[in-house]
């Protein structure tokens, strides 16, 4: 029984790491494009 509840812990971590992951790469991916809105209003 204790392999069993050790078993859906590690594979809970390993999804939870997966999104994470998956977060912090659709947050750095989105820092990359600059923002041409705010560029536009600020030379008018």
């Amino acid at each position: 029984m204790k392999d069993f509840f050790k078993g859906i812990l590690v594979i809970a971590a390993l999804i939870s790491a997966f999104f994470m992951g998956l977060q912090l790469g659709k947050t750095k991916e989105k820092a990359k494009i600059p923002n041409f809105q705010e560029d536009t209003e600020a030379h008018i």
